[in-house]
């Protein structure tokens, strides 16, 4: 056990850097990336029909992401509609340009080399990697922006918790583009068989379920009653679900100032965690590995696996009408433990390139990606989180929602 606390507390420093209580690393796209090659730069594929000015310019901005596989598109899509529409207005164009996952690898290289024109005008970062950015002289404070009088987007617009994620200090850094929580998903069809009537509150409980729900011949392990490798992600929202204050680290886990030492150590809530944790071991009924997760529990192979509510909607086209599942909160630490569901994220993050006009450009886009409208395209074709809660009073939205309870469940976060 003190060895997975070292493992465990080595990773809360390498991946939660600059995170806050609320907010969790991105969940990989393993099994989502089978449509893009790693490295390669991928332009938007519509043609911008953009209708350019008297004196001839269009504007043309980068914006580099790590979105890959079926939600690549999806953003492809989405700023196709944004070069088309808003873009043909102002005479922007927007082209995508992936970058490998974590995708600020290639930023640091031109940040630290000094190299401004090969800079991104947009990016995509990840809440846990604003330590990176944060005291970069090229930041462009979103905060300075969405608070202008101009701004089709307020703050209070957003979801409190999205705004805080890429948030330091209280100011908004970046604009939070994707947000989702992890969730239990459980196949309704094996705990039937089990006996098992409600999904497990509490790891304890979960624990007893794996056992339940297990299944060998011999010595080999057919069907697993959970598949999950607890990394900085799921980790931080055990640790932070268990009180209202529980930090990875100090200075708020870097939302205050950089942070400089661990303090989940101190707090006992890392022991708590592995105290609970251990009984889920112990039932042999665990996979760590995580290979095709998305496969693995649509084929049938685990009884539960826990996934960021972003993979309803891939989920309910892997499994179809194969058999009946369900999702469920986040299992606690412990019964009593009240500090939420903690949400996780991209957001877009600005980029001054010594040219107004493609900052004025860069924060268009932005506003286009925040806007309600755009927002409810994106949950109903990703099955992300919507971040501004305008999206949720279009009657769109109430009708979409009405048909996907599962993803009704995650809002409630």
């Amino acid at each position: 056990r003190l060895v997975a606390a070292a493992v465990i507390a080595t990773a809360a420093v390498i991946g939660t850097a600059g995170c806050g209580a609320k907010q969790e690393q991105q969940p990989a796209q393993t099994n989502q990336s089978n449509g893009a090659d790693e490295g390669k730069e991928n332009e938007s594929s519509a043609e911008a029909n953009t209708a350019k000015t008297a004196d001839g310019e269009v504007t043309e901005i980068e914006f580099w992401h790590s979105i890959s596989g079926q939600l690549a598109e999806k953003l492809d899509e989405m700023v196709d509609n944004f070069n088309n529409t808003v873009g043909k207005d102002k005479n922007i164009k927007v082209t995508t340009v992936y970058q490998n996952w974590p995708g600020t690898d290639k930023l640091v290289t031109v940040m630290q080399a000094g190299d401004v024109e090969n800079h991104p005008d947009v990016i995509q970062i990840y809440g846990e990697n604003m330590n990176i950015v944060r005291d970069y002289e090229r930041m462009v404070w979103v905060e300075d922006y969405i608070n202008n009088s101009s701004s089709s987007i307020k703050k209070e617009d957003l979801v409190p918790n999205a705004a805080e994620a890429f948030s330091i200090d209280g100011r908004m850094l970046g604009a939070p583009l994707t947000l989702s929580t992890l969730m239990l998903y459980y196949n309704q069809d094996m705990f039937d068989a089990a006996g098992i009537v409600n999904p497990p509150a509490t790891i304890e409980e979960m624990a007893a379920d794996v056992a339940k729900l297990m299944k060998k011949n011999g010595d080999t392990v057919e069907v697993y009653g959970l598949n999950v490798c607890p990394n900085s992600y799921e980790l931080n929202s055990w640790i932070a679900g268990q009180g209202e204050v529980s930090y990875f680290g100090n200075n708020e886990s870097g939302r205050k100032a950089p942070m400089t030492e661990v303090t989940l150590d101190e707090n006992n809530t890392l022991d708590n965690f592995l105290t609970e944790w251990d009984k889920v071991i112990q039932t042999g009924g665990l996979k760590y590995q995580v290979d095709n997760m998305n496969e693995e529990f649509a084929n049938g192979q685990h009884a539960m696996v826990i996934m960021s509510s972003a993979r309803i909607k891939i989920m309910k086209e892997l499994i179809g009408s194969k058999f009946n599942w369900a999702v469920a909160d986040l299992p606690k630490v412990k019964e009593s433990d009240c500090g939420g569901a903690s949400v996780s994220g991209g957001g877009l993050f600005m980029i001054d390139k010594d040219d107004p006009k493609r900052l004025e450009a860069s924060w268009e886009f932005v506003q286009y990606c925040l806007s309600p409208e755009t927002q409810l395209f994106w949950s109903q074709n990703t099955g992300y989180v919507p971040v501004n809660r305008l999206t949720y009073e279009l009657p769109e939205m109430k009708s979409y929602l009405e048909g996907e309870p599962e993803l009704k469940l995650s809002l409630i976060h």
